[in-house]
């Protein structure tokens, strides 16, 4: 195998590449089925009798115990001839079940690669196996007929580059603990060492690796090296494929993890390293860490299986070959160290009031020192954050649970901000030179390492963006799988109808994004004041009930969580729980905190947390929805299936064998659903729906030539014409094979078909040799017995004369004279017996002169025998074999013999039964056929009655052949009315172009009318606040005027009692200011009741145009559903 590249690979590496190749024979599954099993996923079973709709089948439990079962063929799988096949997809029978078996077997046997049409499916062997030297390495690099291999994968990708083709992108996908990791690690590494140049770049590529693994995996409870965040990793090739940098960009990291883990889990592997044994006391404590691991409250589940002392000398030492000074360092784990420390500060809460505390400041002030920041100011921040009012800051208290919340987004922002920092350093190390000639047409090869399709227990807002992120994906390897089919398609010359596999997952997708969809809704709740989950659930239900991607959960007892709703996904139904998506979505931080982080006078947080203009705090009223995870999610999403709508891809599913971590161990139902999740199985439906088995005319012809009828006929014919000659042949449908220019393309079930018509042609002649060679071994046999039978005889016939002359009285007389007879006679017999023996022992000697001649061509001629000796026994061992093999056979056909013998009695018993049921109706039918001999003579008579009528009917045809001949006339007017609905239609159409027309009109006129309502909405907050404070002003100059009356009242009073001292002057005048006052007050409140009827009016105006806005709105999905309904006439018109 390998002497054509001269490289020797070790069998023991060879034989975890490729499995041995063993047919399987149609009589090894005869009868046999797979069938849905809870506890293995399909189970292999023998069918014992076949019903209409049903199958009654046997096997063999675990226990050994044999049990028969009755169930439905539609659950039914047929059983595949070729399981050892590299490539899924070629399956003579490709099915959920037939795929868990082949990889069972090949996992079994040491192989974790296979190819599943354009996926390459890798299954983690929980230990190391030797397939990744240097060694296999230049073997991948320099064939391409290998087995399956992420090297394999790789070399393609490399291999578009270097022929100047498009961008390339490889896709991996998989669940926690399936090697997606160390999978992109090993092909990242294969593409550098393919590249040969640039080697400062290729180590900054995978140092940078080791940082990111560090700041951005943890351990979980399936992987300890579990990646909690996407990448994709560019790697750029300038146009002559030489490596002149790379970029990586983030997806979704998993930040909930600094401040929570679930049990099992533990927080990012950076925390760890930092409180490791790599680093000295002093670093420790200049850092203010004086505690143990399991005593901060962010860190949790220590595992010592993991070595963090000698990730942290790698980590450490991948900071400093990126390029990040000591300083610098200092600076990460000095927020590292905050980032612990927020999680250890106790807060308090005032019994009975919404009003919380700090109850310790040891770990404020270790926060503060480490930030360079005032502890009072971040205190204040946490528990008491401001609000601006216009110009005035207001402080607000909060309760505890809005504290803890604030102390938690705190937290999860420093660590977001700084892994991107860290990510744009890496960047920053080996990034391209846009500027550069050379740059400015250069390709990428990208690698994305994404989480998989996940339907857990709970299934929360990350889990739905992940699924979201999945559906996309897969809609993109449907579409470009369409596209590589159709591309076979045409290559081949085939006539094949098309149809768009994405198209599948549309409504799904429309579902989830479209105006009116999951994400609308949900941005929306997000913008509405006193927005909540309850309200959003309702909208969902109330507005998506009509969709059949969506429906309402109903409550159940079984499970163990709450499920609001579920989506109908590629990989089945997943119920989610609708709690804490708004604030998830929201993401919010406390403007103080922000504030306070802006102001810090450390280095690092200066660059991570800028300034914020005051401009742009009014501007982010009106971006909220904007801001929002889902928006910005969605966006960069877009832009990355944009990226891999310019490449060419090639796509890795990593799978996880079993939870237990244990080698050569297959969960089948684990493996089942992790296939329905990756899309595998999707894959799998879409090779079934056009002609996953193809064959070279060359080696369809080799196997299946047997099937000719007439094989002089094509002797002169094209392989493209035998190929077709021999489906003929063989009774193949048309419809079910394609002929192409070079391969023979077969829809599902075709080969095992044309597997079966083979064995039984190569049977058929196996018994007819068999029956020759038994006719042959009974004709030696009978001639042996004729010759033994012949020879008995001759010795019987000379036994009995010599019986007879043994009593013959001359023959004893000659018997006693024998001694007396004269011996000269003898003397001179003697003598020419001695003549006799010279002449014979001459001839001896001349005969053994012709023996030593003799002797020698024996031995050539005992070497030839010796030869056809072993030939012949060889050919005895494969007759030997064959009549097992009919023993065997002829077993099982006894063994089914009898079970239909057992049938046939249990049926005869049946049948005597209903003997007797029909003996008895028999009788009660000859009582019944009298009494029908009576009714004949009745019948008869009606009979002449009916004759008469029937007279009577011919007479009314010939009324009718005469009003068919008015129908005809009637018929051609008909088909000039429907000439002039034809005409009505084609006017109809112009009128469907002009609606049409007419909406896009007012879909640009809606366009206006949102951006006009977000202006109003803005405009409408702020005459709300503006209405606010006018009446709080109001109250407080309403308050301020009573007391200054009642002041100037009493002032007043004294005054003129003094001066005056009488009573009446004293009214008067009192009554004078107190007119004059009022009359102040009056057109005070007059003014301010103006301003505030202003507002009003202007708050109004507001509302009519947003609800003139609504009606656009209403008018123009009328317009769709008046549009689609004209559409739905038109059909119904031109197919009537």
């Amino acid at each position: 195998m390998d002497s054509a590249s001269g490289i020797d690979l070790d069998p023991n590496v060879l034989r975890h590449l490729q499995t041995k190749k063993v047919e399987e024979r149609i009589e090894d599954l005869n009868n046999q089925i797979w069938m849905e099993d809870d506890a293995v996923g399909y189970r292999l079973v023998t069918v014992i009798d076949e019903g209409l709709s049903d199958l009654l089948v046997g096997f063999r439990d675990e226990q050994g115990f044999f049990e028969k079962k009755r169930i439905e063929k539609a659950k039914c799988e047929v059983p595949s001839l070729n399981n050892y096949s590299d490539d899924l997809c070629t399956l003579t029978q490709p099915n959920a079940a037939t795929v868990l078996h082949a990889l069972n077997i090949r996992y079994t046997s040491n192989v974790i690669h296979t190819y599943c049409g354009l996926f390459c499916v890798v299954i983690n062997p929980w230990r190391t196996i030797p397939i990744y030297s240097d060694e296999v390495k230049q073997l991948y690099q320099h064939r391409n007929d290998l087995p399956p291999h992420v090297y394999s994968v790789a070399q393609n990708a490399f291999h578009g580059i270097l022929k100047g083709g498009r961008n390339q992108s490889i896709l991996i996908t998989g669940e926690s603990g399936a090697g997606k990791t160390e999978n992109t690690k090993k092909i990242i590494d294969f593409i550098l060492s393919s590249s040969g140049s640039n080697n400062t770049i290729g180590e900054c590529v995978v140092t940078s690796g080791v940082l990111l693994e560090a700041m951005g995996n943890a351990r979980t409870t399936h992987n300890s090296n579990s990646s909690r965040f996407g990448k994709f990793i560019r790697i750029e090739f300038d146009e002559n494929s030489k490596l002149i940098g790379a970029k990586i960009e983030c997806y979704l990291l998993e930040k909930s993890r600094v401040v929570s883990q679930s049990d099992g889990d533990r927080n990012f592997h950076i925390f760890y390293q930092m409180l490791s044994n790599y680093f000295d006391n002093p670093h420790k404590s200049f850092l203010k860490l004086s505690k143990k691991v399991e005593q901060y409250k962010y860190l949790r589940n220590d595992d010592a299986s993991i070595d963090d002392a000698e990730t942290a000398k790698l980590t450490d030492e991948a900071f400093s070959k990126i390029g990040f000074s000591e300083e610098e360092k200092i600076w990460i784990f000095q927020i590292l160290s905050a980032v612990l420390w927020i999680g250890d500060i106790k807060f308090g809460e005032r019994s009975g009031l919404d009003v919380s505390f700090v109850e310790s400041v040891q770990e404020v002030d270790n926060i503060a020192e480490l930030l360079e920041m005032k502890s009072s100011k971040l205190v204040d921040a946490l528990t008491q954050p401001t609000i601006k009012v216009h110009d005035k800051l207001i402080r607000k208290n909060q309760n505890l649970a809005k504290t803890l919340s604030s102390a938690s987004a705190m937290a999860k922002v420093l660590y977001e901000r700084l892994f991107g920092w860290v990510v744009k350093r890496c960047n920053d190390a080996f990034s391209v030179d846009d500027t550069k000639s050379s740059c400015r047409n250069s390709r990428f090869i990208a690698v994305l390492d994404i989480a998989g399709f996940e339907i857990i227990e709970k299934n929360s807002f990350e889990q739905f963006c992940i699924n979201y992120t999945n559906e996309k994906l897969q809609q993109f390897f449907n579409h470009f799988m369409f596209v590589k089919e159709q591309s076979d398609y045409l290559e081949e010359g085939i006539k094949w109808t098309q149809v768009n596999f994405a198209n599948h997952l549309q409504p799904t997708i429309d579902l989830i994004e479209k105006p009116m969809g999951v994400l609308s809704f949900l941005e929306e709740e997000c913008v509405v004041p006193n927005g909540s989950e309850k309200s959003l659930l309702e909208k969902l239900c109330s507005n998506l009930a009509g969709d059949s991607s969506f429906k309402k959960s109903k409550q159940s007892q079984k499970y163990s969580t709450v499920r609001h709703f579920a989506v109908q996904h590629y990989a089945g139904e997943v119920h989610y729980n609708i709690d804490g998506w708004l604030e998830k979505n929201r993401d919010n931080v406390e403007t103080s905190v922000l504030d306070i982080l802006s102001q810090s006078t450390h280095p690092l947080l200066k660059v991570l947390f800028p300034p914020v203009p005051a401009n742009n705090l009014k501007a982010r009223r009106g971006t909220i929805t904007n801001s929002t995870v889902s928006f910005l999610y969605k966006n960069q999403l877009q832009c990355l299936l944009d990226t891999l709508n310019t490449s060419s891809a090639h796509f890795i599913r990593c799978v996880v064998p079993n939870y237990e971590k244990l080698p050569g161990k297959i969960d089948a139902l684990l493996v089942l659903s992790q296939l329905k999740c990756n899309g595998v199985l999707e894959g799998i439906r879409i090779c079934r729906e056009g002609y996953p088995s193809r064959l070279p005319h060359s080696e369809f012809i080799e196997r299946y030539s047997l099937l000719l009828k007439n094989k002089e006929k094509v002797s002169g014919a094209s392989e493209k014409e035998k190929c077709a000659h021999i489906c003929q042949d063989a009774d193949v449908r048309k419809e079910r094979y394609a002929v192409g220019k070079t391969k023979l393309f077969c829809k599902v079930g075709v080969i095992s078909e044309l597997e079966r018509k083979r064995n039984e042609y190569i049977s058929s002649f196996i018994v007819l040799i068999q029956a020759n060679i038994r006719y042959l071994n009974v004709q030696a046999d009978l001639l042996e017995r004729r010759r033994k039978a012949e020879a008995i005889v001759t010795i019987q016939e000379n036994v009995r004369q010599f019986a007879q002359l043994s009593q013959w009285p001359w023959y004893r007389i000659h018997h006693l004279a024998r001694g007396l007879i004269p011996k000269n006679r003898d003397k001179e017999r003697i003598q020419e017996l001695e003549m006799e023996k010279m002449k014979l022992e001459e001839e001896i000697q001349e005969m053994e002169v012709k023996n030593e001649e003799a002797l020698k061509e024996n031995l050539k001629l005992s070497m030839l025998l010796d030869s056809e000796k072993t030939e012949k026994i060889k050919v005895q061992k494969e007759m030997e074999e064959v009549e097992k093999r009919g023993r065997e056979k002829m077993n099982d056909v006894l063994r089914d013999y009898e079970r239909r013998i057992e049938q046939l009695n249990m049926e005869k018993s049946d049948l005597e039964a209903e003997n007797l049921k029909l003996k008895d109706a028999q009788n009660r039918q000859d009582s019944h056929y009298g009494n029908m001999e009576k009714e004949l003579m009745e019948k008869t008579s009606m009979i002449d009655e009916l004759q008469n009528q029937v007279q009577k009917l011919l007479d009314e045809t010939n009324e009718q052949k005469i009003t068919i001949a008015k129908l005809e006339t009637a018929l051609e007017d008909e088909k000039a009315r429907h000439s002039r609905q034809n005409n009505t239609i084609g006017d109809m159409q112009k009128l469907i172009t002009e609606l049409n027309e007419k909406i896009a009109r007012l879909d640009n006129v809606a366009l206006n009318e949102r951006n006009s309502t977000r202006k109003i909405e803005r405009e409408k907050e702020k005459l709300n606040e503006e209405l606010t404070t006018a009446k709080e002003i109001i109250q407080k100059q309403a308050k301020k005027i009573d007391e200054l009356l009642d002041m100037y009242y009493h002032s007043i009073l004294e005054k003129e009692c003094r001066k005056l001292g009488r009573k009446s002057e004293l009214v008067s005048l009192f009554h004078v200011e107190h007119n004059m006052f009022l009359l102040k007050f009056q057109s005070l409140v007059a003014f301010q009741t103006d301003y505030i009827n202003s507002i009003e009016l202007a708050i109004v105006t507001y509302l009519k145009l947003y609800y003139t806005f609504h009606q656009l709105n209403m008018m123009r999905y009328k317009a769709e559903s008046i549009n689609d309904s004209n559409k739905t006439k038109l059909s119904k018109t031109s197919e009537t």
